[in-house]
């Protein structure tokens, strides 16, 4: 098995068995890429993975990233991240089509509306900070920005649909520009 086939599978594997954060799947990458493929040495495997503990975001993705890179370069590091994510992608995704066949009445619905305005600040934050530096100069990132935009508020219920479009896009764009990233 190349080794992009290896980071996949190892960091999908990981991501759906694996709870309590990233530090949980630490002994199955070892014994994948240290022990059993040779492809860093241990002291290299404990760097890159306390690295990835520092480093600010989603500690699976940000280990994945790394342990990719160092294992096989950009693809490597595509590979990695996509094994870590696919699976999360998937359960949340079948999560939140569930939540929709809960009944949204009495406290359920008071929940659920503190919860989303609460995210919903976060998340315009998190745009506004955003926005300028992703669609600097670039008018296509800005027409699909206004037009998945407008695609959430008008069809509820459509945020799956939207991230699993934002998936595609971003995988025919990284494949499209021979996995280099702009």
């Amino acid at each position: 098995m190349n080794r992009n086939n290896q980071l996949f599978k190892t960091f999908a594997l990981t991501s759906t068995v694996t709870f309590s954060g990233g530090l949980a799947s630490v002994p199955m990458l070892h014994e994948t890429f240290v022990i059993k493929h040779q492809y860093l040495s241990t002291e290299d495997f404990y760097h890159y993975v306390s690295l990835g503990q520092s480093i600010p975001g989603v500690t699976a993705v940000t280990t994945a990233s790394l342990l990719g890179y160092k294992i096989n370069n950009r693809k490597g590091q595509f590979f990695a991240c996509f094994g870590a994510i696919l699976p999360v992608l998937v359960i949340m995704s079948l999560l939140t089509m569930l939540y929709t066949l809960i009944p949204q009445t009495g406290v359920i619905s008071y929940i659920m509306a503190a919860v989303r305005a609460t995210a919903g600040v976060f998340i315009f934050e998190a745009v506004l900070d955003m926005a300028p530096v992703i669609i600097r100069n670039d008018h296509i990132k800005l027409l699909i920005t206004v037009v998945l935009t407008l695609f959430l508020y008008l069809l509820p219920g459509s945020t799956v649909y939207v991230i699993m479009l934002c998936l595609v896009y971003s995988v025919y764009g990284f494949l499209a520009h021979g996995g280099h990233h702009d």
